[in-house]
């Protein structure tokens, strides 16, 4: 049986700006499932992809930010929720 990590992210750790890409899935390189009005899932590369690829595209720096964040912790999925709180580590955006 194949079992992932998920790390829950407030979807304020993103910017308007962001958030709106995500919603139209705009981002190259990047896998994302949205959850209607409240974020998205979004797919961690494992270690046969070179992550640090997706901070030199067209990755906004923020969504690699909490990217990375979840891949450094041992996710494999980050889920962004509008009722998750935020964390004092991340950047947060007020939208």
């Amino acid at each position: 049986m194949e079992k992932y990590n998920m790390m829950a992210l407030s979807t304020s750790h993103v910017s308007d700006e962001t958030a709106d890409m995500m919603d139209k899935d705009d981002i190259d390189g990047v896998v994302l499932y949205n959850k209607g009005d409240y974020g998205w899932f979004v797919h961690i590369p494992d270690e046969g992809m070179d992550f640090d690829d997706l901070e030199d595209s067209e990755c906004p720096a923020d969504l690699y930010r909490c990217m990375k964040y979840a891949r450094d912790n041992g996710c494999d999925w980050l889920m962004f929720d509008c009722d998750v709180e935020q964390i004092n580590e991340l950047p947060i955006y007020n939208w």
